[in-house]
This record gives C-alpha cells, structure tokens and sequence, in this order.
C-alpha cells in the first residue's frame, strides 16, 4: 500500500493546534494532517476554515479573555487570509443591509443620496479637509446648514439604524462608523428602489424577484471609514436643491477637482457633467422631473446623457445607469474619507485539539 506523506514535528504540532472556523476541525493522526467537516457545515465555511488551518501554521495564536481557562486560543486579524477578511466584510455587510432595509423605503433613496452627497460636497481638495467623515450627523453646525435642513427624517432614521446595528454585533466587529452608515444608506435604499422597479415592470412578481435578484447589476460595498465630528472643509459650496442649473453645474464640476488648466487633452473633472447629472438628479426630490429641468436647462450637456438611460432603464435587467450610477456614488463617497482597512475585523477561534 502507498504510505502516508510524513511530516516534521513542527508541522504536526501546529496542526495539533489548529482548528478552523466553525464546521472544520483540524487534527493529525500518525503524521498525517486531515480536516473533519463538522455535520451542517457550509462549502464557503470550510474552503474557508481550511484557509485558517493553512494560516495558523506561520501565523502565532493570540489568547482572548480567559483562553487560558478554556483552552481557546484565537487567529489574530493581522494573520487573517484575504478570504477571511473579505467574507467578515461581506458578513458585516449583509447584516447591515438587512437592517437598513427594514428602516429605509424606496422612497428614501434620493434623501440617502442628497446626504451622502452633502456630506462628500464639504470636501476641500486644497486643504484636504471635509469630505465622508460622518460629520454631518456629528456635528451640530453642520447639520443646522441652511441647505441640509430637509435631511432630518432620514438623519433620525439612520440614527435608528445604527442602534439595532451596533446592539446586534455578536462577533465584536465594532460599531459602525456614520461615515460607512451613510454611504451603505444610499446604496441600501438605491438598491431596494430598483429591485421594486424591477419587480413592477415584470409580467409575473416570482419573475420579477428571480430577475432583480439574480441579474441585478453587482455593487460592490466599500467600507472602514473612519468618522470626525469637526464641522471641516467647504461647507458654504453646496447648492440649494431650487438653485439654477448652471450653478448646481459648476459647483459639481469644480467637486474634489484639481486646477490642471485648459486644453484638448486636460482630463475631465471626476465629476463633469455625465456623473454630475447622473447623481445630482438622483437626489433630486423628483429625479424624473429634475433629469428634465437640467435637459431644458442645457440640452447640449445634458441630453444625450438622458436618452441613453431612458432607453437603458426600460430593461428589467441590470441597465447601464445602475452600472454608472454605482460606479460614480462609490467615487463620491471616497471624497475626504479616511479608510482604515481592519476595521470590523475580527480574530477568529482556533481550538486546539489533542
């Protein structure tokens, strides 16, 4: 018979002491390393606990909160696979859209996204002050801003919001930042929006929830944010809601752009008048009718932009408004943010098994 590949006693030791996430355990016998798939347990679960034995064998164990004592010791988040981190995110994720959307209604997208943009508008670009700092819902003087005085609802519902989310964490991934909650506010809220779209438009509602579900446009969610509760950056520079087209176009233009002069081959500001219009509008307390107001305004800017997605958003399937839409809110929400990329991370468990 073929024998068993043998291991050093370094190997075997580690191996002794490793054990997966949840529905994978580690163990050796006679030299050979093999992983026991607890009953119930996922696929992802244990490609991803065999992940954590890989990464237990280089990585040292940390001991939380009486370890000692039971015996448990845990994978610090500094030695966490890309795949671990990336499936916590995801986790935190879901479970903060889940909470959202319990809270918030289609009917609250465009206030989600006027906050989101408020808050990224006070960004200064010379100063590097202001921006998604969460400030807005931090501090008094700037949310008493002339301009954000229709955001209050939805501020209160945010602020609910984050309660349950922070009350529900069980895995110690920490609170939410305002910053990420806004952000994941206006995606959450955008998202349901277009799902009922889509669900009203199809012949059938299964049809329409299998279409939404399974062929909507993917959005990939950025967060760890970090929050400051200093009213900072141009706060003066934001248009009222009524303010007239070419107004609400230069300020969007100038937004988080760099004095690079004039000419043929200048790059275009981050937000000219494509992504200007596709967010501004969006915002708008009637996106149909101030999509119209900007194409009357400036139909040489602005309406070719609006017959391409008109034609687009006839489609239940993902439109290539909801491809630029998530494009161009990701790049808005990153103005002034500073990101820390362990947060809501973790360490996980390893159990050691003789």
């Amino acid at each position: 018979r073929t024998l068993p590949p043998r291991h050093s006693n370094m190997q075997t030791a580690a191996f002794k002491q490793a054990a997966p996430r949840a529905g994978v355990a580690g163990h050796s016998s006679r030299g050979r390393a093999n992983l026991v798939v607890r009953a119930g347990a996922s696929r992802r679960g244990v490609l991803l606990g065999g992940a954590s034995l890989v990464a237990v064998v280089a990585s040292p164990l940390i001991l939380v909160g009486g370890a000692e004592a039971s015996g448990k010791a845990f994978l610090p988040v500094t030695s966490l696979s890309s795949f671990q981190k990336a499936d916590q995110r995801t986790e935190y994720t879901t479970r903060v859209n889940d909470i959202l959307r319990g809270i918030l209604t289609a009917e609250d997208s465009p206030a989600c996204i006027r906050l989101a943009l408020h808050e990224a508008a006070t960004y200064d670009i010379t100063t590097k002050t202001g921006g998604m700092d969460g400030s807005i819902m931090l501090n008094s003087q700037e949310a008493s801003l002339p301009v954000n005085s229709t955001l209050g609802p939805v501020i209160q519902k945010l602020k609910e919001a984050k309660k349950e989310i922070d009350a529900g964490d069980k895995s110690g991934a920490g609170p939410i930042s305002y910053a990420d909650l806004i952000y994941l506010a206006g995606r959450s809220a955008t998202l349901k929006k277009w799902y009922d779209i889509k669900i009203a438009r199809s012949q059938t509602v299964s049809g329409g929830k299998t279409i939404a579900g399974q062929f909507a446009n993917p959005w990939p969610a950025e967060i760890g944010r970090l929050d400051s509760t200093e009213a900072s950056g141009n706060l003066s520079q934001i248009p009222a809601l009524d303010a007239d087209v070419e107004t609400i176009r230069k300020f969007l233009t100038g937004l988080g752009a760099k004095d690079q002069g004039s000419g043929p081959f200048t790059p275009k500001p981050p937000f000219w008048d494509q992504p200007g219009f596709v967010l501004w509008t969006a915002a708008a307390l009637d996106p149909e009718a101030e999509e119209q107001r900007f194409v009357t305004a400036n139909p040489d800017a602005y309406a070719g932009f609006k017959k391409t997605y008109d034609i687009s958003r006839k489609t239940v399937t993902s439109t290539n408004y909801e491809v630029d839409f998530a494009a161009m809110y990701n790049k808005l929400t990153r103005l002034g943010a500073k990101f820390d990329n362990t947060r809501y991370l973790y360490p996980i468990p390893v159990t050691s098994i003789v």
